[in-house]
């Protein structure tokens, strides 16, 4: 190794790995001259760049939430380099982050955009979309909505915790 980013590669015979990162190096190959040939000498660049990601998620999973029901960890997307994977929403309205977690807030429908930056070692990865529908339910049966339950203040998932009006009282 001659010259370049000699850091980031490591040499062990005659097989050369590389190690981090980008650049370039500089090799030497020296042949000694012999009785009857010349020696030679000669320097090679060899250029590294980074390798390129994909982003994948399991197509088995769901992609539909109920207002109002524990989040959803988002762990059905990984990355080909193993780096970690950031996520958005695109209405926070109806489906919002914190994190890995996924809140299912109103009825509609959001898309989830995994995204990967890369480091010194890979490209980002192209980004991918996917579109989840939020529906309301009464998952706790008491004849409350999901969501007019968050609205309330009360538990959707607690039969016992809901608005009522028990008494009304006329004034004159």
């Amino acid at each position: 190794l001659v010259g370049g980013d000699i850091n980031k590669v490591s040499l062990n015979g005659n097989q050369l790995a590389i190690n981090s990162g980008t650049g370039w190096v500089t090799i030497r190959a020296t042949v000694a001259a012999t009785a009857d040939r010349g020696g030679a000498t000669v320097d090679a660049t060899i250029t590294f760049q980074k390798a390129s990601q994909t982003i994948t998620f399991d197509p088995e999973s769901s992609t539909t939430g109920v207002v109002g029901v524990s989040p959803r960890t988002l762990v059905d997307f990984s990355s080909s380099s193993g780096l970690d994977i950031s996520f958005s929403s695109s209405n926070d309205d109806v489906a919002w982050l914190n994190a890995n977690d996924l809140y299912f807030k109103s009825p509609g429908v959001a898309f989830i955009t995994a995204s990967q930056a890369g480091n010194d070692n890979y490209e980002a990865a192209t980004s991918v979309p996917r579109t989840y529908t939020v529906i309301d339910g009464d998952e706790d049966g008491d004849g409350q909505t999901n969501s007019d339950e968050l609205i309330a203040g009360t538990d959707p998932l607690n039969a016992n915790s809901r608005f009522e009006i028990e008494t009304i009282v006329a004034t004159p």
